[in-house]
Formats: C-alpha cells, structure tokens, sequence
C-alpha cells in the first residue's frame, strides 16, 4: 500500500486523476485540506483543515475495475462497518454515497473513473469537526460529536487505510454481505422523496434498493427505478 500525503490540495480526486499513469494500485492520497473538495453534481465538500478524513483511492487494477457495478455499495458497506465496528455508532445509508449517524450526515463518497484505465473513490469523513459553516440541506455531523469525545485522526486514518486496502484486495469475498447491510441501512427506506426522472420533478416513496444498486421509487402506484440522481427526503 502506497500513501501520499498533503498539507493541502485543491482535490485529491484531481490528483489522482491527473495522474494516473504513474501511480500505482490501491494508492492512498491524503490530504489535510482540500480547497476544491468536491461532492456529487455541483455540490462542493467543506471541511475544517486538519480535522477529517479526507483522501481518495485511486485503482487501476483490471480485476478491481471489472467489478466496477460492485463499489457502489461495497464503499458504503466498509465505511459504515468500520465506524460501526470501532465507534459502536448505528449507521444508515441514504442512496447513493452519504452515510448518515443519527439522521446526520458524517461521510460522503464519490467514486469516479475512465474506463478501462482507473477508478478512483473519494472519501470525506466528518471525524473531529464540531462547528459546520455553510449552506447544508441536511445539517452534517462529525463521529467526535456523535461519541462525545475527539478520536486521534492519525490512528484513525492508518487503521481505515488498512482496512480498506485488505477488503478492496478481495470484492467478490462479501459481495452478498454488502447488499445486505446496506439494504437493511437504507435511510430513505418507505420516506417521501423528491427526486427528477427524465428531466422531471417527482415524489414518491422510497421501496428499496435492488441487486445493481439502483433505488426503487413508487409513484402513482408504479415503481420506478433510478439509477442515478439527487434524492431528498420530503419532511
């Protein structure tokens, strides 16, 4: 396992994409700031210098990028059983890369990639931050908030970085596993949700989520499948 660290960056996904030839599989990029951390869509990724996880895994691997309709919840599963076998936090999933603890949001994922060449995954993890800044439509949470006490982000990042590294070495080995935890997690589960569909504004309620990681909608009596997309629970 490689690890490259910064003090700070504009974004570790950048960087790895930007470099992409020369780095090898399952490299870590790090990063105390990111000044362009970035989310899904349009929205950016804000977090307090020194205090969170933020860091990106770049792979190249063929048999990794193969099982590429895999990551979408395998991520979320190793996340989610990291924070929930270390912190003893219950964990839920809201479709498609946010992990929540406690109705909050404490980590993001977006994974991106050029087919066959890479993928990389980046990762936000709210960990020591208590004072959030900014414009949220749900309002986040860090894990210190959550155990009411700071973690040492140096332990927790090289324990994640080795956790991480075994478990991506080996996908198919929890691959039904995965689905399970993560359809049993789902936030959104039987809520009312806003979401656009063909270039439309819908709601519906959420049913589940099926085995290509697609959520499944009902609207009007008829189900729908999304396979992407920004979705927000009605309150």
């Amino acid at each position: 396992m490689k690890i490259i660290h910064f003090s700070s960056i504009d974004s570790t996904n950048k960087y790895a994409k930007d470099n992409y030839q020369s780095l090898d599989n399952l490299t870590f990029i790090s990063t105390d700031y990111q000044s362009e951390g970035k989310g899904r869509g349009n929205h950016n990724w804000m977090a307090n210098k020194g205090e969170n996880g933020l860091f990106s895994i770049f792979i190249n691997d063929s048999s990794i990028i193969n099982q590429y309709e895999l990551l979408p919840f395998m991520v979320p599963y190793l996340i989610g059983g990291y924070i929930e076998d270390n912190y003893k936090l219950d964990v839920s999933i809201k479709w498609p890369n946010d992990i929540y603890v406690n109705n909050k949001k404490v980590c993001g994922i977006l994974l991106e990639s050029r087919i066959p060449e890479y993928i990389v995954i980046g990762i936000g993890i709210n960990v020591n931050q208590k004072i959030f800044n900014g414009d949220y439509a749900h309002l986040p949470s860090s894990l210190s908030l959550e155990l009411g006490r700071d973690i040492d982000l140096s332990t927790f990042l090289d324990t994640l970085f080795d956790y991480l590294y075994r478990k991506l070495s080996s996908l198919n080995l929890f691959k039904e596993e995965a689905f399970t935890y993560v359809c049993n997690r789902n936030y959104l589960l039987n809520k009312d949700v806003n979401f656009i569909y063909n270039n439309v504004s819908m709601n519906g309620i959420v049913k589940g989520i099926d085995d290509k990681y697609n959520l499944i909608v009902e609207v009007d009596n008829k189900l729908l499948t999304l396979n992407s997309g920004e979705v927000n629970n009605i309150k």
